[in-house]
């Protein structure tokens, strides 16, 4: 039920209204001998109804002496339920004398004009709207309105009655033996069409996802009451409305049927987990393979994701396969790696779904390199120079367990924290003698060595340093 602000907006009325069929409940009001007061004016009572329901739809103005103005006489109006609409609108004049107590409102309904034969009463109506439901079809009814306060401390008298007829419509039914069937990846719609009707039917399908929001992510239209086989993206929960109305090519009336509202799943066929996966290393590469799967419907890839840690919070890469093997290059960069493999649906695979995953990882060996051993120093004076200065050549035996791909750091500083006149030099891959410098003399040097694996390489661990040794340049 609702009502009509001033600002002519429809608002509903939160108050629910119980009916009551004993007109002794509800009154009718009448006025005391010595009830003095003014009773409130006529409100100009419309009762619409439509072909499609037994609904009978009832709209009225205020009284319009309420504002303490002589009653008005209200424009008669030509039937229809906008007319009525204007008609609840309270001039602009009267807007400022609003009171501070309104009226409510009382309906009564009956099939005959003494309101006897299937009575029903609406007291405490507040607003200026009320729909009447759940009549009996094709059936005449008369509509009383009365306005009134519900204190005798109030100024006005309730309002004298006023009836109003309107004869209801049809009591429409959904179509019958609506069903969905689903299948993998799709689903179908039957349904019967609404009895008792004549010409042809149109029908609207909408369809919802759920949690899609209120909008249907997709409609078809049909003058059959059926459609078969429409794709949707499995293991997802849906809801399917389904509206009907009569074709107006076929039809003098079109009337509106009550819709009907499906709640479904559709199903996917889901992929097998592949098997035998495996991880192995061939050389400064990763080879991972494992068994094709064969139960697809549709087409399918494999996808591969390469993790550094076994929580997966650090992702090196994802990878979209046709063929059941990956070959991963250059993997000495980490000494670790975590694979996740599964089977699923290419993106145009409406049927299928992803396969449970399955997991692998391998740990690259590693080596730590032994500690070099330096055999000799020797100081190299520097003839060419206008200061007394030498270079140092080191000469050493590489570490116990060198494999070619080490190379040897040597360091010198002014203290032995290596903090101060700090100097480094890497010697080439094979070489086990160095010349560093120049120094002056005088200086008073430390110098350590260490073994290195290459760069970006995880699986080759540097050495411990050497002693730290002493030199003084003469």
């Amino acid at each position: 039920m609702a009502s009509c602000s001033d600002s002519n907006q429809l608002v509903e009325d939160p108050s629910p209204h119980i009916g009551y069929d004993n007109p002794n409940e509800t009154g009718p009001w009448t006025m005391a001998e010595d009830d003095n007061r003014t009773r409130l004016g006529h409100c100009g009572l419309q009762v619409f109804s439509q072909v499609s329901n037994t609904n009978i739809r009832a709209h009225w103005a205020e009284p319009a002496n309420l504002y303490d103005q002589s009653e008005s006489t209200l424009e008669e109006l030509s039937g229809n339920e906008e007319n009525a609409t204007q008609n609840e609108i309270a001039s602009d004049e009267n807007a400022s004398l609003e009171p501070l107590v309104k009226p409510l409102y009382r309906l009564e309904v009956a099939e005959d004009e003494g309101f006897t034969k299937s009575y029903r009463s609406f007291p405490d109506i507040n607003g200026t709207s009320f729909e009447i439901k759940e009549l009996e079809p094709f059936t005449s009814y008369f509509v009383r309105l009365q306005a009134y306060f519900e204190s005798m401390e109030d100024p006005f008298a309730p309002s004298e009655p006023e009836i109003a007829t309107t004869t209801t419509g049809a009591r429409l039914f959904p179509p019958a033996n609506f069903k969905v069937t689903v299948e993998y990846g799709k689903f179908s719609l039957s349904w019967e069409p609404p009895a008792g009707a004549e010409g042809k039917f149109e029908y609207l399908v909408r369809l919802y996802k759920e949690g899609g929001g209120e909008n249907p992510i997709e409609h078809r239209n049909t003058k059959v009451p059926f459609i078969k086989d429409w794709p949707a993206k499995p293991e997802t929960n849906y809801t399917v409305e389904l509206l009907t109305w009569t074709d107006p090519d076929t039809t003098n009336e079109v009337l509106t049927y009550p819709s009907i509202i499906e709640y479904f799943t559709v199903p996917g066929h889901k992929l097998d987990i592949p098997k035998n996966f495996s991880a192995r290393r061939d050389g400064n590469n990763i080879n991972l393979s494992w068994d094709r799967i064969d139960n697809n419907l549709n087409d399918f890839e494999y996808l591969i994701n390469i993790y550094l840690d076994g929580n997966r919070s650090e992702d090196l890469g994802t990878h979209y396969l046709d063929d059941p093997e990956f070959t991963m290059t250059e993997v000495q960069e980490f000494p670790r790696y975590w694979f996740d493999l599964q089977a699923v649906p290419s993106r145009t695979n409406k049927v299928d779904t992803a396969s449970e995953i399955i997991s692998s990882s391998i740990d690259l060996p590693t080596m730590t390199y032994a500690v070099p051993t330096i055999k000799s120093v020797k100081l190299e004076p520097v003839t060419d120079s206008d200061i007394a200065e030498s270079t140092i050549i080191l000469a050493w035996e590489g570490s116990a367990n060198e494999d070619g791909k080490q190379t040897y750091w040597i360091e010198f500083a002014e203290d032995p924290e290596f903090t101060k006149g700090f100097q480094d030099h890497e010697a080439d891959i094979g070489t086990l003698e160095a010349e560093v410098g120049p120094f002056e003399q005088g200086a008073i040097l430390y110098y350590r060595m260490i073994a290195r694996g290459p760069n970006k390489d995880a699986t080759r661990i540097e050495s411990e340093w050497t002693e730290v040794k002493k030199i003084v340049i003469p």
